[in-house]
């Protein structure tokens, strides 16, 4: 009876140990599938609303690579060649922000030689290609920002602020158009289908020669 008896209580602790032993395993399965990326319904969830965001808002760090590693002078593209070989002798400078219809014009040789001593010292890259076309479908004919007045010609310069990036998708058959707005605070500069970086968009000297022109002679409308 005695041997009977600690057989039977062997056995009773043998199976006891299992019961624990399984238990451990299946909360060590189930700790881990509540941890796993995979098996969380929050953390898809927030993956899911993250890529939806990212779609719909504008980041504040453009994606787009330069075009070109090439830097050159103003003086060097486009429409404004030629623009520096002669003195500024005028200056108009087009809105803020606050008021964009408000617009100054000026011939004070020193803000005359700000702008003179910025742009021959610029130097752009090209950043990105698009079709006049299309970002005038989407976003409309851009704003002028300076037109610059020498003894030999008439230049207008457009500025922006980012990068509006257009992107052409197909919908059920019908190709579509939509655009995405990268905006970093830089100011870069947007001629004949091109939008290039500037060497110094720190030291753009709008701002303070608008204020300067503005207290000095009053703003005019279009």
């Amino acid at each position: 009876m005695k041997k009977a008896k600690k057989c039977i209580s062997l056995l009773l602790l043998t199976a006891a140990a299992v019961v624990v032993l399984a238990g451990c395993s299946a909360s060590e399965e189930s700790a881990q599938t509540s941890s796993s990326p995979e098996a969380s319904p929050s953390s898809q969830i927030s993956s899911s609303s993250q890529t939806s965001a990212s779609s719909q808002t504008s980041s504040t760090t453009s994606q787009l690579e330069p075009l070109s590693q090439e830097w050159k002078s103003i003086n060097e593209v486009g429409e404004y060649q030629g623009m520096l070989d002669s003195p500024i002798a005028e200056i108009t400078l087009y809105g803020q922000a606050g008021n964009p219809y408000a617009q100054v014009t000026f011939s004070d040789a020193d803000l005359l030689q700000t702008w003179s001593a910025y742009l021959t010292g610029l130097q752009l890259q090209e950043y990105y290609r698009y079709s006049q076309e299309d970002q005038n479908q989407l976003v409309g004919s851009p704003s002028p920002t300076v037109t610059v007045t020498t003894e030999t010609g008439e230049y207008t310069l457009y500025f922006t602020l980012g990068v509006t990036e257009i992107i052409h998708t197909e919908v059920s058959g019908e190709e579509t158009l939509e655009s995405r707005q990268w905006e970093d605070g830089n100011y870069r500069l947007q001629s004949g289908g091109l939008i290039y970086t500037l060497s110094d968009p720190e030291g753009f000297p709008f701002e303070q020669t608008y204020e300067a022109a503005a207290q000095r002679h009053g703003t005019t409308g279009p």
